[in-house]
């Protein structure tokens, strides 16, 4: 448990972005502000009072509704996120042993849409045609009618989000302010499936490869971001499905720790192909944060605890997203082989490429709900067998929670569990262009 605190102290570095990390001395500050904090803050009651239309409760992608983080100023968190072992500060409250792994309703989703109480039970339909269950509502969203509205909602499972909580009633125009702008959209496309069949899939907005310029270098954009090169009509062969891993990214400077989790799908030759007939051994399915703005593609930790972000599905060729991250040499790659049955493989993949491509406008980002590594694990656990799924309620809450969110910790419980087997040879700047010729 030291050492997973002391990760969770290196992720979340006083006032740092994503791989960076600040001075870890002060792992036993005394820290007062913790000591009206109520555990609830992980199993939030659902129940709310109905909002004014003239006057909603929040603004979403501003402050969480959460009274926990309000509680505190982005500096207070800052000290405890960096310097406080939680497990010490926060009580964890009891949960059922049988409990669904992230089967609690906090995938949250800032949408629009008409509430229709036809059937039993009732619907929301989205904006852009996503149609959610609605199996808790406040008494007076029986008073809508038609009127088209927004909503803060949750679903029941990050993998399965068709049961859905309406929270309260949000602004008209809450949801664009935390859309991306269209530029972004544009750099950040939504993979698609074109069509699926016996044979297999082709899929649409694949990433396939960093842009380069005649003299080799990689193309960025006025604002430094790196171009990418997208494919549609790629084919991709079930049949020649070799393996199935989750993977850990790990940062090397200042510290070392794992700060990106994500699924992999190695093919044998001929598996992924290009509608220009070029191929990859391997595909990359992989949450990430939608940023807003293309001028401000920086990752924040505070953020992402206040759900400032919604998700950004991609399916990229490794060999895009390892010139990505591996190319300055400060990150390492290491593979962590599925030990799941055929069959569970190809459901892993078809679950992974459908939850890619499904609806996910108004899905929000959240670093202990909803973020990439605790994604590929939710993705994971829906093919595993009722005896070998994970399960909330082994651990605290709050422990529990870091140990299902955190790389490190994830590939340490898969590992233990005998879901994955011991991890291939790490994938270095100096051997990611060979480390798939295997």
């Amino acid at each position: 448990m030291k050492k997973l605190i002391l990760v969770f102290t290196a992720v979340f570095g006083s006032g740092l972005a994503l791989g960076q990390a600040g001075e870890m001395e002060s792992l036993k500050t005394s820290l007062p502000e913790l000591s009206s904090v109520k555990a609830s803050y992980f199993q939030q009651n659902i129940n709310a009072p109905a909002p004014s239309a003239a006057a909603p409760l929040q603004v979403p992608g501003v402050e969480s509704a959460d009274p926990v983080l309000n509680a505190l100023s982005d500096a207070q968190w800052d000290a405890i996120l960096g310097s406080q072992p939680w497990e010490e500060a926060v009580a964890a409250e009891d949960i059922s042993v049988n409990k669904e792994l992230y089967g609690d309703y906090h995938a949250r989703y800032i949408v629009k849409g008409n509430v229709s109480f036809k059937t039993n039970p009732p619907t929301f339909t989205t904006e852009s045609g996503k149609v959610f269950k609605v199996v808790k509502y406040p008494k007076w969203l029986k008073d809508v009618g038609d009127t088209r509205i927004c909503v803060e909602g949750y679903a029941k499972q990050r993998d399965n989000t068709s049961e859905f909580v309406i929270k309260k009633m949000l602004p008209p125009t809450a949801l664009e302010n935390i859309m991306p702008a269209a530029e972004m959209q544009a750099l950040q496309r939504d993979p698609v499936i074109m069509s699926q069949d016996a044979s297999g899939y082709v899929l649409g907005n694949v990433n396939w490869n960093l842009q380069h310029a005649a003299d080799g270098a990689r193309v960025k954009d006025q604002y430094g971001n790196f171009v990418s090169e997208w494919q549609s009509g790629v084919v991709v062969k079930p049949e020649l499905l070799e393996q199935a891993y989750f993977v850990k990214k790990t940062t090397l400077k200042p510290v070392r720790y794992g700060d990106h989790g994500f699924l992999m799908f190695k093919f044998k030759p001929g598996g992924v192909t290009a509608a220009d007939g070029r191929s990859t051994r391997v595909l990359v399915v992989s949450l990430d944060a939608y940023y807003k703005d293309q001028s401000n593609m920086s990752y924040s930790p505070i953020a992402a605890l206040k759900g400032k972000y919604l998700v950004y599905y991609s399916i990229q060729t490794t060999e895009r997203y390892s010139e990505f991250k591996m190319e300055q040499g400060n990150q390492t790659m290491t593979m962590y082989p599925l030990n799941i049955s055929r069959a569970q493989q190809l459901q892993l993949m078809d679950n992974a490429f459908k939850k890619a491509t499904d609806d996910n406008k108004g899905e929000a980002y959240s670093l202990f709900y909803n973020s990439c590594a605790n994604s590929a694990l939710s993705l994971v656990n829906s093919v595993l067998e009722k005896n070998r799924k994970i399960k909330s309620g082994w651990l605290p809450e709050i422990i529990y929670r870091v140990k299902t969110t955190f790389p490190d910790a994830i590939a340490g419980t898969l590992i233990k569990k005998g879901i994955v087997a011991k991890p291939l040879p790490e994938i270095t700047a100096a051997n990611y262009r060979h480390a798939y010729d295997f």
